[in-house]
């Protein structure tokens, strides 16, 4: 403690405190921090035969002594105990009471909760690189404002970004997966702290010669989850030789040309495929498929099934993309899909230079994005909120999980205030509930016509917060 009190009375005002250690929890620490009673009482009694002390206390007296910047709770080898990973964490703190230092060299918040052990049924990466709701069609129904305070699932991060360029007053981004969560806190730290073109570089082009450098340690391949789904379109391509085509649709000049080039290859062989629908549909459309390479869950799965067959749904999607939306100047979803990289005039905001700028700003300056990995609904709970959206996530929820997010949004979404969802249902069963809950439901568009970008769903709901 004396070493703590010694930092504190020798720092500067402007100064930075860094510590990094091994370290145990308490009994009832910080989620991201705590560990199970038999972790605890293991790493004490290791560390107590070196005379090393593990207390929670000496980090709690720091957090009481310093303000937290920065925390990183992680595990590692140690080298005089093969196969056992010692926990150890990273901290950065400043002064209290002191408002005119600049945190833009740590632009991960201490407010931040990013880690939690990932649900058993998820892979151990990220499933979506992206964010697979069009944030244009979005923007039109939620009509954000600068006193708007809005909860959004994390997914790929690429629309939270989106909703503090459209001036959010706060963006709270919420995932079960942590590989999610850690996947937009990288993009959030890249924006801050590095120059456009590595940026570029990294989300845009896939790929950077000097990415390793960039960071201070090694990160998951940034495209990994849907790298599967990439990797997997390039190599079918180069069996089937199809990779001119691939170059034809994505760089036709005009939506005419492209759908022309869609339906003299690939959409007539899916209207025409007979036998062949059949074997694809065994090969691709199966659960694990399904669910490793595109996100589509058991839950979602079956509301398919109830209106339509997996392989119609398939092929509906398909061709309203390429008879509707234009890869080369618009779609950027498909086009990244295709090619594995977006195109500078092509791509989500926070990747258009200006864009960058302002969001570079605005980061740096406030807490206007927190990242959450735990329950949507536990978040929901904790604070009021005039935007709600939901993407596809009702599809996942068992009923009692309905009436549960029903009554907590009824409690915890201010009156006028708006939530989307979007379902592989038509007419989704649960949007009753919603109505329940003193929301008026109406239904946006569905899959009978073009719906945007996507074009992944069925329907696009929004429910506005009725006063009861």
């Amino acid at each position: 403690m004396s070493v703590i009190d010694a930092a504190a009375a020798y720092l500067a005002d402007d100064g930075l405190v860094g510590v990094a250690d091994f370290f145990t929890s308490a009994r009832h620490d910080n989620p991201n921090r705590q560990h199970s009673a038999i972790k605890r009482w293991f790493w004490r009694l290791v560390f107590e035969r070196a005379n090393m002390d593990l207390s929670h206390q000496r980090r709690s007296y720091l957090d009481y002594v310093f303000e937290p910047v920065y925390e990183y709770n992680g595990v590692g080898k140690n080298p005089y105990i093969p196969f056992f990973h010692a926990p150890y964490y990273q901290w950065v703190g400043r002064p209290r009471n002191v408002s005119c230092l600049t945190i833009e060299r740590f632009p991960a918040r201490a407010s931040d909760d990013l880690e939690c052990k990932r649900p058993p049924t998820f892979p151990p990466t990220f499933l979506y690189s992206l964010s697979w709701e069009d944030p244009r069609e979005d923007d039109r129904v939620l009509e954000i404002s600068s006193d708007d305070v809005v909860l959004t699932l994390t997914s790929g991060g690429c629309n939270a970004l989106d909703l503090v360029l459209q001036g959010a007053k706060q963006v709270v981004a919420v995932d079960m997966n942590p590989a999610q969560s850690y996947l937009l806190e990288l993009k959030r730290v890249a924006t801050m702290r590095l120059p456009f073109e590595d940026v570029w570089q990294m989300f845009g082009d896939g790929v950077h010669p000097k990415f390793p450098q960039l960071l201070e340690r090694e990160l998951s391949p940034f495209l990994s989850g849907m790298g599967r789904l990439i990797r997997a379109v390039r190599f079918l391509a180069k069996v089937t030789r199809q990779e001119k085509w691939i170059d034809n649709i994505v760089n036709a000049p005009t939506l005419s040309k492209q759908a022309d080039v869609w339906s003299a290859t690939v959409g007539r062989w899916l209207r025409q495929a007979g036998i062949g629908a059949r074997i694809f549909s065994f090969f691709f459309t199966n659960r694990l498929v399904l669910w490793f390479c595109a996100g589509v869950c058991k839950g979602q799965l079956n509301l398919i099934r109830k209106e339509d067959n997996i392989y119609s749904y398939i092929v509906r999607s398909l061709n309203y993309v390429a008879t509707e939306s234009h890869l080369r100047d618009s779609n950027y979803f498909y086009r990244c899909c295709l090619t594995g990289r977006f195109a500078r005039h092509c791509c989500p905001r926070f990747l258009e230079e200006p864009c960058f700028n302002k969001l570079k700003v605005e980061l740096a300056s406030q807490e206007c994005l927190l990242i959450r990995t735990g329950s949507f609904v536990s978040e929901l709970k904790k604070r009021l909120y005039s935007k709600v959206i939901l993407m596809d996530h009702v599809d996942w929820l068992e009923q009692h999980d309905i009436e549960e997010l029903a009554n907590a949004l009824q409690k915890h979404v201010k009156v006028g205030g708006r939530i989307i969802w979007r379902s592989a249902s038509r007419k989704p069963h649960y949007s009753q509930a919603f109505e329940k809950a003193g929301f008026k439901v109406i239904r946006i568009r569905s899959s009978e016509t073009y719906m945007d970008r996507v074009s992944m769903y069925a329907s696009f709901y929004v429910g506005i917060r009725q006063d009861s």
